[in-house]
């Protein structure tokens, strides 16, 4: 059977009227295609590299094929008009592939496959289909076989790629990543001490979005050649270390204790697996600890270890943990810093308000201020839990807490706020109970905190404060209540 291949000149002058064509037809198009594309790109379509190449150069070079058929009425086996019919073929074939590239590749979400597949590799395939295309042109139009196309495109190609050995080069290196796969869109690496997330993946380069705002580009052939760490294999977990240096004063396993208590209350440190606090170096100042712990994810870390890190310094303050210098330090200290350093005495702090006043009147008692503590606490920080056991009063003189509840849904429900001069803990002292409410620092909070033996001996001093302070719990209490009740009627309700 003979297989007749029905050229685009024929196809030509079966169909249409040329002359009336280019006069009418041709004009017209152009037209449209300059309105569509001009909506198109209103829209921010990813057709608009299409349109336009069928456009600028589709359509103009088969208004060049109408006219050399029609117009100058030249053979079809003419020079002319042969390189007429393979540019538009060759445009058209091009145009195609685009279209597809764009409309299926480009519009698809980033959490679809087809948006993980690299450009890399579908520039390549576009190229060997034009290249093939181009092949079938050239033997179906010019009437040659493609077996000299073949040894002239093998000559070529060593030419070409003795000439182009680098950027050849870095093609090879990022097909062979792409079977490889150890980089993916999205993935977060580490190269030569810089790392970022997988933006592109090109025929020439990757491109890494850093931290800070940056785009750094590595040629594949350095990728390929070199070593580099993929943070987000074999899990986008990410596990960080920080270590820590404190005084010898303080017994490691106190350390450890207050270390991992923090590491449970800092947002995003995961639970699972366990974080984990060693003891790893007796260094010349300080006792070094490794703290290790997780994150979701390497996009989570700075914030999370901003988190942890600016807590530590509250946490190990409240517990009289020192944190050495790595040198030793002469200091001159003057008479205004001495008195400032005296403000810092609690019962001072106590005194600035009227409510503790009179109750610390001289003469000096040297009992009742070695029962008295400052503390600090960061913002966010719980001071206390619900249910949890108190020990002695808090009296705020600086910043402001949350006092709330737990709800059935587990979530916390505001009671009230304290600020300066008020206080907390009066359950404590009053019947040694255990917590009626979460106290949480909206922001940094100094504490000053009398143990359950100075109060008592207040107590005895003035007895009206013991009923003061009932009164102060009764009234908590009821108000921790009321705000269970409304939650579970609202539950209840919805």
């Amino acid at each position: 059977m003979n297989h007749h291949l029905i050229s685009l000149s024929e196809i030509v002058d079966n169909t249409f009227r040329p002359a009336l064509a280019l006069a009418v037809g041709l004009p017209l198009l152009m037209l449209v295609l300059t309105e569509v594309l001009a909506r198109l790109r209103r829209r921010d379509s990813p057709l608009v590299a299409t349109v336009a190449l069928v456009r600028n150069l589709l359509v103009p070079a088969l208004g060049v094929f109408l006219f050399c058929l029609s117009v100058m009425e030249l053979p079809a086996d003419h020079w002319g008009v042969r390189m007429c019919e393979t540019v538009v073929w060759l445009v058209g074939l091009m145009a195609t592939l685009t279209f597809v590239n764009d409309y299926y590749f480009g519009a698809a979400s980033e959490s679809s496959w087809r948006a993980r597949i690299p450009s890399l590799f579908r520039d390549l395939l576009r190229v060997g289909l034009v290249a093939i295309g181009a092949a079938i042109v050239y033997s179906l139009v010019w009437g040659q076989s493609l077996e000299g196309a073949v040894a002239a495109l093998g000559v070529t190609s060593i030419v070409i790629g003795l000439a182009l050995q680098e950027p050849l080069g870095n093609i090879v290196s990022g097909l062979m990543l792409m079977f490889e796969r150890p980089i993916s869109l999205g993935d977060w690496v580490s190269v030569d001490g810089t790392m970022g997330k997988v933006v592109e993946i090109n025929w020439r380069s990757m491109h890494i979005s850093t931290p800070m705002a940056g785009l750094r580009i590595i040629p594949n052939s350095q990728l390929y050649k070199g070593s580099f760490n993929n943070l987000s294999r074999p899990t986008r977990m990410r596990k960080e270390m920080i270590e820590l240096g404190f005084s010898y004063n303080n017994a490691p396993n106190h350390v450890k204790k207050v270390l991992m208590e923090l590491l449970a209350d800092t947002p995003g440190v995961l639970a699972e697996p366990k974080p984990a606090v060693h003891t790893v170096n007796y260094a010349d100042s300080a006792i070094v600890y490794r703290v290790v712990f997780s994150v979701e994810d390497t996009e989570h870390l700075p914030g999370v270890r901003d988190d942890f890190m600016s807590r530590v310094w509250y946490a190990v303050k409240r517990e009289g943990i020192g944190i050495p210098y790595p040198t030793t330090t002469q200091i001159e200290v003057s008479q205004r810093e001495l008195d400032q350093a005296a403000a810092e005495c609690p019962v001072e702090h106590l005194t600035q308000f009227p409510a503790f006043k009179t109750l610390l009147e001289p003469p000096r008692d040297e009992q009742i201020e070695a029962g008295l503590r400052i503390q600090d606490f960061g913002a966010r920080e719980v001071v206390v839990r619900e249910g949890e056991r108190i020990e002695g009063l808090h009296v705020i003189i600086h910043g402001e807490a949350v006092l709330s509840v737990r709800g059935g849904d587990g979530l916390p429900m505001e009671v009230a706020r304290v600020g300066r001069g008020e206080f907390f803990g009066e359950g404590s002292v009053v019947a040694e109970l255990p917590s009626d409410v979460t106290v949480t620092a909206v922001h940094d909070l100094r504490l000053v905190v009398a143990s359950p033996a100075v109060m008592y001996r207040l107590i005895g001093r003035t007895p009206a404060l013991s009923r003061q302070l009932g009164s102060l719990m009764e009234s908590r209490r009821k108000a921790a209540a009321a705000a269970r009740r409304v939650h579970y009627s609202t539950s209840g309700t919805n």
